[in-house]
């Protein structure tokens, strides 16, 4: 809309606000005036009427709104909510307002998380982990949803880590009660944090899932408030936000969503001048878009252009990235120098916050466990005070009884021998509910220190991944100038440095391979690895695994694949059949001096199975080893480089693709590794 056209409209509706008779007939009139209002103070003159000419036609469902809408243009100034806060909960109890007080008070913690001194909000973090571990209960769901939504903005300004996202997690499960009633304003501000979250973990299915679910949550607002009349409020901006929110997130779309959400960006900016501009003047759409489609060299020159603009860290290591990934595959060394170079130095700032993030993490964790562990303590000195006291109280009951019992007998044994023999049957009854209860309780307790136990591993399980990534990251920098180092001594015909780039870029790939092999671990472990399968050539994938290897050969070795007449197509992931094969041609490498190493495989119909071996005239492996050596860490020869995990891992992959690894005790010429693949599974 023009602006002539923009005025015209205004001066309308002014004149016709001047007609009308009823504060609710005068309602939809002011709500157009403050969608077309651009300028802040008319939207605030404008909804300071709205609200009074509500409250006059008792209008509650439109005073709510109107104070939401206002918490939202002052979202920095406290007293201003507080205003609001207090007009809402003036009001009529219903759950609309309940919802409303919870959604001024969460904008009003997220105030004091940003302004607050730092050792302040690291206590407060403290106290309300506590509380929340330890079940204070809530009165109703928005009190719930209160109190971990707190607990989640606190907790963003000193991890936002698995912790975190642990906590938000637990937080979606209320939220989507709120859902299932038709409630959106909560929600709406939840999975816009969240969707945020996991975009800059890089949790890309998590993160596209959830801005799918919040356009889902902006299409019936904008549905609902068009049902109302409501036709001059936009949401391009926030659909615009989502949709290259989901862009930038392009490893987790296919090609044809890439396309699709990138033509969404584009008809926005077609009719909305404001995105328009944020488009031109970031380029982040077109750049996630060009990255997505690997056109590296039209992207290039666009991404230096916006980095030169561009002043905020984060946005500039992101580019840096991508400077980084377009300027190797365009081999542009000179940009690909600087980036890294520029790259690692934001980088070593980022791994200092990060480890900083995560000891403040483990802290936490550790002060509210240790507490824990603390009231467990007391809580079960307690019992055993108790079970003692009442072990006492039945000694001394016991003797008392059996005394009175002897002094009861003697008198009166033949009148009272069938009631005494009856009360002591109900006496032994009671003593073995008693213990029956006691060993309940003890079990109970057996169960939660289960649970700890169980906690603590996924808590190593979280600290391995994460270390393991924030490792792997700096080696590849040190990959890609080793790289550049080799190139360049090669050119220059420098045979000595050649050698030490070699050396580094040899060993930089083994520290890898083991920081790699330890992700693989402790994925497969923890359940987390997923497959991917897909129809495969056998023949590309042996070739590949050949490929990837047969450098490492010594001299006298030839390493080669024995093609079948045919090739067979199978349903399978091809990057795990590559890495079970990589690891058995690696292993044969290092035990194989002379001779020859073989990879082939075979159909078997009848069995339904395709059997891989790699067959070596190496040293071979002792028949008592045939097994032990799939274990973890084991290593024949202690002296042969090698971490010892690369077999174990082998046997972890076959059993996820519901197949077996083995070592062939009757072959006595070296060694032959059998990797057996099912055909269906």
């Amino acid at each position: 809309m023009t602006a002539a056209n923009l005025n015209a409209v205004k001066d309308s509706l002014v004149h016709e606000l001047s007609l009308v008779k009823t504060p609710q007939d005068s309602i939809p009139i002011l709500y157009h005036l403050f969608d077309i209002s651009t300028s802040k103070g008319n939207r605030t003159e404008t909804i300071a009427l709205l609200f009074s000419t509500a409250a006059r036609a008792n209008d509650v469902s439109t005073e709510l709104d109107v104070l939401r809408t206002c918490c939202n243009m002052s979202t920095n100034n406290d007293s201003l909510m507080n205003l609001c806060l207090q007009n809402t909960q003036a009001l009529p109890q219903s759950n609309e307002r309940d919802e409303a007080i919870t959604f001024i008070e969460i904008n009003k913690v997220s105030l004091k998380t940003r302004t607050a001194p730092e050792a302040e909000k690291i206590q407060t973090l403290q106290r309300l982990i506590k509380e929340y571990q330890q079940g204070v209960q809530q009165s109703n769901l928005y009190d719930e949803i209160k109190q971990l939504y707190t607990l989640c903005l606190y907790l963003s300004h000193s991890t936002t880590g698995e912790l975190y996202t642990e906590y938000l997690e637990k937080l979606h499960i209320l939220i989507n009660k709120l859902l299932a009633d038709g409630r959106k304003v909560l929600p709406n501000l939840y999975y816009t944090q969240l969707a945020i979250i996991y975009t800059q973990n890089h949790q890309y299915q998590k993160a596209i899932e959830t801005d799918k679910e919040l356009i889902k949550i902006i299409h019936h607002l904008e549905h609902e408030y068009k049902s109302k009349g409501r036709i001059f409020r936009n949401y391009d901006i926030a659909y615009y936000n989502c949709y290259r929110r989901i862009l930038r997130n392009y490893p987790g779309l296919s090609p044809e969503e890439i396309e699709y959400y990138y033509q969404q960006i584009i008809d926005i900016t077609l009719r909305n001048k404001n995105v328009a501009k944020d488009f031109e003047e970031s380029q982040r759409p077109l750049i996630y878009y060009l990255i997505a489609k690997k056109e590296y060299a039209q992207v290039l020159p666009i991404i230096k252009k916006v980095y030169s603009n561009h002043n905020n860290r984060k946005q500039k290591m992101e580019l840096l990235q991508f400077t980084i990934e377009a300027a190797k595959a365009v081999n542009d060394k000179a940009t690909l120098l600087q980036s890294t170079t520029e790259y690692n130095a934001y980088l070593e700032e980022y791994n200092k916050l990060k480890a900083t993030e995560k000891y403040k993490e483990l802290q936490i964790l550790y002060d509210v466990n240790e507490l824990k562990a603390e009231n467990a303590q007391l809580e079960l000195e307690k019992k055993q005070a108790e079970i003692d006291s009442g072990r006492l109280i039945i000694h001394i009951t016991f003797i008392a009884i059996t005394v009175l019992l002897c002094l009861l007998a003697i008198a009166l044994w033949l009148y009272y021998h069938t009631r005494q023999l009856a009360r002591s049957l109900q006496h032994s009854k009671q003593k073995l509910q008693e213990e029956q209860a006691t060993l309940l309780q003890t079990q109970e307790e057996l169960t939660t220190a289960r649970d700890q136990a169980e906690s603590a591993n996924r808590l190593k399980t979280f600290f391995i991944q994460n270390m393991s990534h924030e490792i792997r990251t700096p080696l590849n920098a040190i990959v890609g100038f080793t790289e550049i180092m080799a190139e360049s001594a090669r050119q220059e015909q420098q045979e000595e440095w050649t050698n030490y780039a070699e050396l580094i870029s040899s060993n930089s790939e083994l520290l890898l391979t083991l920081v790699g092999d330890v992700l693989d671990i402790a994925q497969m472990e923890s359940g987390e690895i997923k497959l991917n399968q897909q129809p495969c050539s056998l023949q590309a994938v042996c070739n590949i695994s050949i490929d990837s290897v047969k450098h490492r050969c010594p001299k006298d070795v030839k390493m080669y694949f024995r093609e079948s007449n045919q090739d067979f197509i199978l349903q399978t992931d091809a990057v795990r059949v590559e890495q079970v094969l990589t690891n058995f041609l690696t292993n044969a490498a290092k035990f194989t001096t002379k001779g020859e190493i073989v990879l082939s495989y075979d159909i078997d119909e009848s069995q339904q199975q395709v059997i891989f071996s790699v067959t070596d005239t190496g040293i071979g492996v002792p028949e008592d080893k045939a097994e032990v050596i799939f274990e973890r860490f084991e290593k024949l020869d202690s002296f042969v480089q090698g971490t010892g995990l690369g077999l174990h891992i082998c046997r972890l992959i076959a059993k996820l693709l519901q197949g077996k690894v083995m070592v062939d005790t009757s072959y006595t010429q070296g060694a032959r590794f059998i990797f057996i693949h099912p055909i269906k599974q």
